[in-house]
Formats: C-alpha cells, sequence, structure tokens
C-alpha cells in the first residue's frame, strides 16, 4: 500500500506547479511594468483567497486563523517572493532570474535544517544534485557575468519561497487566509514602489491579467502553502523546479518562441529527478518500508509508542493542546514500560483532563512523523472511549477544544488529518 500522505503531498504540489507553469505566459501576454504588474496580480490574489474563504465560510467549512509566526511568516515570505521574482525579471535575463531560484531546494534544505531538525537522505541529495545540473545545462549559455540588482532580487525571492515552505510546514491557519496576507503585502509593497495606484495602460492587458492573478497564482500558492504540511520542504522546492521547465514549453506553444536544444536536455534531467524521486518512496511504500524524511537512521530514532483516545460528544471530538503549542492534538501520551493500552489511556485521562475512563475499544493504529519533533516517528494506538466526568485542563495540557468530525483532512497532527476522516467514514458521514 502506497503511502498515502507522501502520495497526497507529491499531487497536490505537482497540481500546483503545473497550473503556476502558465505564470510565465500569461506574464507575457499582460506585457506591462513590473510595478503594475505585482500591484494587481497582489490585489487579484488577495480577492481570490478572501472569496475562497468566504464561499467555505458559508458552505460550513470553518476557516481559522491563529496569530502565529507561521500564519504571518508564511504570507509575509510569499509575499515578498512574489514581488522580488517580478522585478528580478525585469532588472536582468530571465536566465539568471531562474539559474538563481533553481537554488530553492539548497535554501530549503537549509532553513529545514536549522528550523525544523529535518535531516536529508541520499536520495534527495542526488535529486537536488541532478535538478542543479539540468538547471545549470538549460541556462549555462544565457548567463550575464555582470551581477546586480537583478540577481540579488533573485536570490531574495528563492530564499523567501523557501522560507515559506518552512513556515507552511508549520501554521495552523487557513491556506487561503495565510496566501490572501501574502496578496495584500505584494500589492501593499507595489504600491508603495510605484509612489501610488496605477492601472494596466492598455485594455488587453485586463484577461490575462486577472487569469494569472485570479486563478493561477491563487491556486498554485495554496498547493505550495499545503504541501509542506505533508512532504519535506526540500521535496516540495525540488518539485517546484518543473514550473522552470514547464514555463518556457507554454511560451512556445503560445508565442512560437523556440526554447532551444539545451531547454530540452535541461528539462528532462530535471523532470528525471523529480519522477526519480518520487518513484523512489512509491517503491519503498510498496515493499512495506516506512517513508521517513526527517531522520537518518531508525536506531538514531526509533519510534515513539503512544496511545490516543477517541472522546466523542456528538458530531465532535475532544482535541487538547499542550502549553507552549499551537497544534491540537489527541487526549493520550507514551506507553511506559509493562503497562497495557487501556492502563496508559486510563493513567493520561486522569492526569491530564481528570476524567475517569469507563470502556475503550481499539479503532486503529498510525504511523507518522511527530509534529513536536519531526526527527522521530511515532506509533499511534488509537481507541474509542467513553468517560466519566468533564474534561478539564491539567498537568502539561492549557486547553481543550471539541472539533466538528468532517471527511476532509485538517491539517497539523496525525489525528486531525488521518483519524478524524476515518472516524466520519465509520459513521457514515462520507
Amino acid at each position: 500500500m502506497l503511502d498515502n500522505r507522501y502520495v497526497r503531498g507529491a499531487v497536490v504540489v505537482l497540481g500546483g506547479v503545473l497550473v503556476m507553469s502558465f505564470d510565465a505566459a500569461l506574464i507575457r501576454a499582460v506585457d506591462q511594468p513590473a510595478g503594475v504588474l505585482s500591484l494587481w496580480r497582489g490585489v487579484l490574489i488577495c480577492a481570490a483567497m478572501v472569496l475562497a474563504a468566504v464561499v467555505c465560510h458559508v458552505a460550513g467549512v470553518k476557516q481559522r486563523w491563529d496569530n502565529e509566526w507561521a500564519a504571518w511568516g508564511n504570507g509575509l515570505m510569499f509575499g515578498i517572493a512574489s514581488v522580488a521574482f517580478v522585478y528580478s525579471i525585469e532588472s536582468t535575463s530571465a536566465a539568471n532570474t531562474l539559474f538563481i531560484m533553481a537554488t530553492m531546494p539548497v535554501w530549503s534544505a537549509i532553513l529545514g535544517r536549522v528550523f525544523l531538525r529535518a535531516s536529508i537522505d541520499r536520495p534527495t541529495v542526488l535529486a537536488i544534485l541532478a535538478s542543479l545540473a539540468g538547471m545549470t545545462i538549460i541556462f549555462a549559455s544565457q548567463l550575464s557575468s555582470a551581477a546586480g540588482r537583478g540577481e540579488l532580487l533573485a536570490l531574495l525571492a528563492a530564499v523567501s519561497m523557501s522560507g515559506g515552505f518552512v513556515c507552511s510546514s508549520k501554521r495552523r491557519s487557513s491556506p487561503f487566509l495565510t496566501t490572501a496576507v501574502g496578496g495584500a503585502l505584494c500589492a501593499l509593497t507595489a504600491a508603495a514602489l510605484l509612489h501610488g495606484v496605477k492601472v494596466p495602460d492598455e485594455s488587453s492587458s485586463w484577461l490575462p491579467l486577472v487569469a494569472e492573478g485570479f486563478v493561477v497564482m491563487p491556486v498554485g500558492l495554496v498547493c505550495l502553502s499545503v504541501g509542506p504540511k505533508l512532504l519535506p520542504v526540500h521535496h516540495v522546492a525540488i518539485f517546484v523546479l518543473a514550473e522552470t521547465v514547464l514555463g518556457p514549453v507554454w511560451v512556445w506553444l503560445f508565442f512560437r518562441e523556440n526554447p532551444g536544444a539545451a531547454s530540452l536536455v535541461g528539462g528532462s534531467v530535471v523532470i528525471g529527478a523529480i519522477v526519480g524521486l518520487n518513484m523512489h518512496y512509491i517503491r519503498r511504500s510498496r515493499r512495506g518500508e516506512r517513508v521517513q524524511f526527517d531522520r537518518r537512521d531508525m536506531r538514531e530514532s526509533p519510534s515513539v509508542v503512544k496511545c490516543a483516545a477517541v472522546v466523542l460528544r456528538g458530531d465532535s471530538v475532544l482535541l487538547v493542546r499542550k502549553r507552549g503549542t499551537t497544534d491540537l492534538i489527541s487526549p493520550g501520551g507514551k506507553l511506559e514500560r509493562g503497562e497495557s493500552h487501556v492502563a496508559c489511556l486510563g493513567r493520561e485521562l486522569d492526569e491530564e483532563l481528570g476524567v475517569s475512563l469507563v470502556s475503550a475499544t481499539y479503532f486503529g493504529t498510525y504511523e507518522d512523523v511527530s509534529i513536536f519533533d519531526r526527527s522521530r516517528m511515532i506509533t499511534l494506538f488509537v481507541y474509542m472511549c467513553d468517560i466519566v466526568g468533564d474534561p478539564v485542563p491539567r498537568s502539561e495540557i492549557e486547553a481543550v477544544e471539541w472539533v466538528p468530525v468532517t471527511c476532509s483532512p485538517g491539517d497539523g497532527s496525525t489525528f486531525q488529518s488521518r483519524v478524524i476522516p476515518d472516524i466520519a467514514r465509520m459513521r457514515g458521514q462520507c
């Protein structure tokens, strides 16, 4: 059986990259100065995301906003990257900009290591090196030797996108709202650089501008915001390189600009690296191996065994939040030596929430990367529990929350992304 989390992440990111690959062709069709393009692109992205959030809210899908560093950082990094990329394209050759943007996997790996303590396995290192080699083949003959403002802006865009991936992996807020923040920051920055609001000077520019800012960029950015919740940030950055390869193809088809043999050869190397990396993990999943990204060796980081309680009240399930954290998790905890699963649940429910366990029925076993320590795997034994008493935060628990049982996977913990949808399916809600 395939690792559903990895496959979902790969499909989401590659789908977003496919949509965003039309960005270059649409920018060419708009044919406006960088400031005007950035301004209206930001306005349209923000408008599209606010509209999507409102529609979801009306449909009963709660759009969460936590005043957290990851949410603000997510929007800020993507906003900076959007402005820096457009101005870089205007200030230097497209080849220089795209070549520097191709360093995103390197920056993502560095930032992931520093902020997420994520290690990088050998296949990923090889994929990064192969991708950089492919980008070198594409742009080596086109690079200009004089480095200046455009190159620095491209570097800022690459680092900012990588930082956005890191923030996305930790955020709890709705991807619609964080992307709206990025669009608003992009528009405000462009307006400041333009010293006011300017509109495109040709009416023919509006159709491709609306398509680019209201459809292509919002869809792509939301996918790239969701992807790091499911995949390592450096894998996301590698997949994004496909946009650099596909973009010239659409320009060739729509504007008859021949990309040249170097682009075809180098692009094949990049696509091959992406396909090879995916196939490597899919093969491992089919052999029954765990697909683990954030640790080097099982002996260095053994799986932590935990028991989790499913406590239902009507159509809601009980979740808790530990002190000093923002993630909602299931009640329960680590299994002590010689302790049964039911005894563990009884002890944890009493210590953390002041309630008594009446009965526990086995529901399932789940394996995933810990959201608190991404260098460790957890094995989660889940039980449907009946309790006596009202849950009250105690010990290391700071808050309790009753969350609706829905079919849609939530962001964050294994319990929200996998267990709750399984509960909904068991109850016939899906």
